[in-house]
């Protein structure tokens, strides 16, 4: 592997050995037995430290993705973090099994790091700015006020999720939050409900000015466009246009031209024509 550590997470990634949910299996191997905690743990740690110390949001997406479909998995009813069966193919992981096995040795104790480096990553803070990196309920304590985080249900049929930040003590701050892969747009709300407009660079979407208060609001595509427009804002529908999207769709529309392309172009028997 290369020596930097952007270069090994690229490796890692496109090596197969983060599964489908995120996550990584003992011993870092592409094909095992199991899942460990202490890995994942260390994997989501990685992926924290890399978003705060570049601000690229592809290491922010994938703590975000370890964090809720295989750290919070690991962790069984007790509380406590171990091992759970995995189940592979010669692609790798597909699956896991349902049970989990403790090991209070080591990745119990792990899993209570992952959670103590989470929290110290939930924000971070400039003297004009304030950037919430993860859509979470939450509170965050300050010398000179806090900052409290809500998930709040969402108002309008298609919409993701909505999250209000209130500032409780501090002083009026731009507001910046990131756009998550799973939301197409994000739109924001005053307290009282009118729009507020956002600046979008980088990944990241922040208030035009400071605000003691936003709801920022994440929408999908298709329904949720009516919600987006209503806010002011605009969706972003360059999604349509990358690969991911267009490829499916147009092997879709070539196999329904199959049945067609056939009558048109192929072989005639020797009694065609009579």
């Amino acid at each position: 592997m290369s020596g930097s550590a952007p270069g090994r997470w690229d490796e890692l990634v496109t090596g197969g050995y983060i599964n489908p949910a995120g996550g990584i299996l003992e011993q870092c191997k592409v094909q095992y037995g199991r899942d460990e905690g202490c890995a994942i743990v260390d994997w989501l740690r990685l992926n924290l430290a890399l978003g705060r110390v570049t601000g690229k949001t592809r290491y922010w997406a994938m703590a975000e993705r370890t964090l809720h479909n295989h750290f919070l998995q690991n962790q069984s009813p007790k509380g406590g973090f171990g091992h759970r069966g995995s189940l592979c193919d010669q692609e790798g992981v597909y699956g896991f099994r349902g049970s989990i096995v403790e090991a209070v040795w080591c990745c119990t104790f792990h899993g209570q790091l992952g959670f103590v480096n989470l929290r110290s990553h939930l924000l971070s803070r400039t003297a004009g700015e304030l950037t919430c990196n993860f859509a979470l309920a939450f509170t965050a304590k300050y010398a000179d006020g806090s900052l409290v985080s809500e998930i709040r249900p969402v108002a309008a049929a298609g919409e993701v999720l909505r999250q209000r930040l209130r500032l409780d003590g501090l002083s009026d701050t731009v507001l910046r939050v990131r756009q998550p892969h799973w939301a197409n747009a994000v739109t924001a709300v005053a307290a009282d409900g009118s729009a507020l407009p956002l600046v979008t660079k980088d990944g990241f979407c922040a208030t035009t000015r400071p605000v003691s208060e936003a709801t920022f609001i994440y929408a999908g595509l298709g329904s949720a466009l009516g919600s987006v427009f209503d806010a002011g804002g605009t969706p972003d529908l360059g999604l349509i246009l990358t690969p991911r999207f267009l490829l499916p769709v147009l092997g879709l529309a070539l196999l329904a031209l199959a049945p067609v392309l056939y009558r048109r172009f192929g072989r005639r028997s020797p009694t065609d024509g009579r």
